[in-house]
């Protein structure tokens, strides 16, 4: 049985010749004789042939005793044609390609509010939704109804596949209005000292009015109603009771102040993930996360733009920071020890400022500032009792 050579498939490796001189009449007619492939590229005081590989042997040694010197020059083009190795790979290459392209790459999530992606991930996974899968396993309407029965907080969802990742997108379940925990019964007392300007009872009893003066702890509004029959009934007191009030707050502030600054960062950890799975590797050992600031950065490869690999990173880092002492004016001072009093005095959010009074009293080491304000705030709070038996 007669052998298959794979070589007939394939053309000629060739290669060019530049010759000294003027010498196209000769090749050609040495080119007839030998009966070989010669086509002439230039001609002049220098001529350039390209000629088969398989006669450029015997075309240079005419050449030679003819008088004439020759130079190979290689043609990138064809001098890799008997490289079989290079046939396979590409083989092999594509068909790797071929089978990578039907494996899900990667998952991205979007429109979840409440759910993490991590979440979201995990809810896929249960639904056989992971990467690396092949991606005809993905079945959009069967993981929408499973996604949705595993988790209520899922309305909608949708896996869209582009090319070799997912899409997934989500309508977050509206969730009803929470219900309210504590049944018990409660009255509203003032939180500190004021004179009472609006009150505004949803339930239960007034026991001021407005223009009142009450005392902090005093009650405001009563949990236990009388009914005209006599009967007591008891409830949850609601009300918001606003009063004037006064508040008297000191600040010390020294002529420095600490100045951190971040001289520098370095990695402490880096997780590389790879079609589900994760491979984590330790950057700086001894160094404790509380002893610095962490920060982290996620990116995915690209083989070329547009082409994402199956493989994502997430880069943990320890910035390093400096502490420095700053010396203060004593107009920087007094305006750091102003704010640091007003956000005491606003730490609340329903205060409204009616009026101010600042002291300062400059010292050697620092100063010391003193408001005096006047506003009107909400002083509820509750005070839950238990009905007796």
């Amino acid at each position: 049985m007669k052998s298959f050579d794979i070589k007939c498939l394939l053309p000629h490796r060739r290669c060019l010749l530049e010759i000294s001189g003027d010498c196209s009449a000769e090749i050609i007619d040495k080119s007839v004789r030998l009966g070989c492939y010669l086509r002439i590229i230039e001609s002049g005081e220098v001529t350039v042939v390209e000629v088969t590989s398989d006669a450029e042997k015997d075309l240079r040694r005419l050449l030679s005793n003819m008088g004439y010197s020759c130079i190979r020059k290689r043609n990138r083009l064809f001098e890799y044609r008997k490289r079989y190795g290079l046939i396979v790979g590409l083989v092999v290459f594509m068909i790797i390609i071929s089978f990578f392209s039907n494996l899900l790459w990667s998952i991205d999530v979007s429109g979840n509010k409440r759910l993490s992606d991590a979440e979201v991930k995990k809810i896929l996974e249960i639904c056989g939704v992971t990467e690396g899968i092949p991606i005809r396993k993905i079945d959009n309407d069967k993981i929408r109804i499973e996604a949705m029965n595993i988790s209520k907080d899922i309305g909608w969802l949708s896996v869209n596949v582009k090319g070799m990742r997912a899409d997934v997108v989500i309508a977050e379940a509206v969730r009803p209005p929470a219900r309210e925990e504590n049944n018990g019964y409660s009255h509203i007392i003032a939180a500190c000292d004021g004179i009472i300007s609006e009150m505004v009872v949803e339930s239960g009893v007034a026991m001021v009015r407005p223009g009142d003066t009450v005392r902090k702890g005093e009650m405001l509004v009563s949990g236990i109603i009388e009914e005209r029959d006599g009967d007591v009934a008891l409830t949850k007191a609601k009300a918001r009771i606003y009063a004037k009030t006064e508040h008297v707050i000191e600040v010390y502030q020294e002529y420095k102040a600490e100045n951190k600054h971040v001289v520098g960062e370095k990695l402490r950890n880096l997780t590389i993930n790879f079609l589900g799975k994760s491979i984590k590797f330790h950057g700086i050992y001894g160094l404790d996360a509380s002893e610095c600031d962490i920060i982290h950065k996620r990116g995915s490869v690209y083989l070329f733009e547009g082409f994402r690999l199956p493989v994502s990173y997430v880069a943990e880092y320890c910035l390093l920071s400096e502490e420095s002492s700053v010396s203060l004016s004593n107009d920087a001072a007094r305006d750091a020890a102003e704010r640091t009093a007003y956000d005491r005095l606003f730490s609340s959010a329903d205060v409204e400022l009616l009026s101010k009074r600042l002291v300062a009293d400059y010292g050697e080491d620092g100063v010391k500032i003193t408001l005096y304000a006047v506003c009107e705030e909400n002083i509820s709070i509750e005070l839950p009792f238990a009905a007796e038996p």
